[in-house]
């Protein structure tokens, strides 16, 4: 699930009405996007799904992820995030949980929470990282613009980091979650949202059928 693409839209469910839905622990348009496409999907209820998303992606796997409804659906196998405030969340036990972080993105502390502050169990951890204190030259160019800071590449280098820095938590939260991606085969679906009007009903469609969202010009996926 992609990050935030627009202030406020009509028809864009990625804008910023959702992220204020999700921060206040409201009922989300992306949230039941994702929702239908599984079900669109055709996962079953006993078959683990892994949530995965950047920035307001993030809120929403991990909304999705602590739900009751929706885990009485889709039986949630893990979730992991980049650069995004989910300390409110309280995700179920049992359930791998690995949030991505740094200092110098600023969208994850909008929880009011810092990394150090985060939830931690033995089933959910943060990584985060000051990018100013990387040798990594990308690290040391990202640490000066806030965009680059809270891009993909960036969180994809802290997943590498915390792949090989030997903590036991982080290596035993990473290798469950990589079990339930390890299939020798598999498909890449994706699905567009779109907002719908009063009395439209919910909207998800699969690639090539989706329409251009008339504020910002992106296919919504």
């Amino acid at each position: 699930m992609p990050g935030t693409q627009g202030l406020v839209s009509v028809r864009h469910p990625f804008d910023g009405v959702t992220d204020l839905d999700l921060v206040a622990q409201e009922a989300s348009d992306v949230a039941a996007a994702v929702t239908a496409a599984l079900e669109q999907a055709g996962a079953r209820p006993e078959e683990p799904v892994v949530l995965v998303g950047h920035s307001l992606g993030g809120i929403v796997a991990t909304a999705l992820a602590a739900s009751p409804e929706f885990r009485a659906g889709h039986r949630v196998g893990g979730v992991v995030t980049a650069g995004s405030p989910t300390a409110a969340f309280a995700t179920p036990p049992g359930v791998p949980v690995l949030h991505l972080e740094n200092e110098e993105e600023l969208v994850s502390p909008l929880d009011g929470r810092s990394t150090a502050e985060n939830p931690a169990t033995a089933d959910r951890v943060t990584v985060g990282r000051a990018l100013r204190d990387s040798v990594h030259p990308a690290d040391v160019a990202a640490s000066g613009a806030v965009a680059a800071a809270h891009a993909m590449p960036t969180h994809l280098r802290t997943l590498e980091l915390a792949r090989t820095s030997g903590s036991a938590q982080v290596g035993d939260v990473v290798g469950r979650l990589e079990r339930l991606l390890g299939g020798e085969r598999g498909t890449t679906r994706f699905y567009t949202a779109r907002r719908t009007l009063v009395g439209e009903g919910p909207v998800v469609l699969a690639p090539g059928e989706g329409p251009v969202s008339p504020s910002s010009g992106r296919t919504l996926r």
